[in-house]
């Protein structure tokens, strides 16, 4: 799935495609175009080097929104510092993570261990797709408004199939 550490700019899914040959990077790329992102910068990981992906994100201005397809809060906790590290190039940007948990008790502590303005929690992960479809989707609804006051509940996700069930 393309090289890792290697930050790649996509605007469809053919470019998707070609660039990471399937898998993850692939199907979040789908659901974050689907959604109306417009550019979606992928950086690939080698094994568990979450950390190498985020700083190559990092150095890319024009980067506003960034997730991963991981449900480990570990990695939740580097994509948090790398965004709040950014300093003044950066403090606009927003992470989005997904919990890979839906009890009440694992999403407050979840949520208590980001505790930022820069992160975004999504609480439902997708039952039949890859990790990070909920994000994904949420992601590119957020990137496709211009007017960051205007709310997001009520927008319909497109590309999502089976929900996890309500807690």
């Amino acid at each position: 799935e393309g090289t890792a550490g290697t930050v790649t700019a996509v605007t469809d899914y053919a470019a998707a495609l070609s660039a990471f040959t399937g898998g993850n990077m692939t199907a979040l790329v789908k659901l974050l175009l689907e959604n109306g992102a417009r550019v979606v910068y992928c950086c690939p990981v080698s094994g568990s080097n979450y950390e190498a992906a985020f700083t190559a994100l990092m150095g890319v201005a024009d980067v506003k929104y960034m997730l991963c397809d991981s449900h480990d809060a570990t990695v939740h906790g580097k994509l948090k510092s790398a965004i709040e590290g950014a300093g003044e190039s950066g403090k606009y940007r927003i992470g989005i993570v997904e919990s890979g948990d839906t009890t009440r008790a694992s999403l407050v502590s979840d949520a208590g261990a980001l505790n930022s303005e820069r992160m975004l929690l999504v609480s439902h992960h997708e039952t039949d797709g890859v990790a990070g479809s909920v994000a994904a989707a949420v992601c590119g609804a957020m990137a496709a408004e211009e007017d960051p006051a205007v709310p997001l509940n009520g927008a319909a996700l497109q590309g999502l199939s089976a929900i996890g069930a309500n807690f």
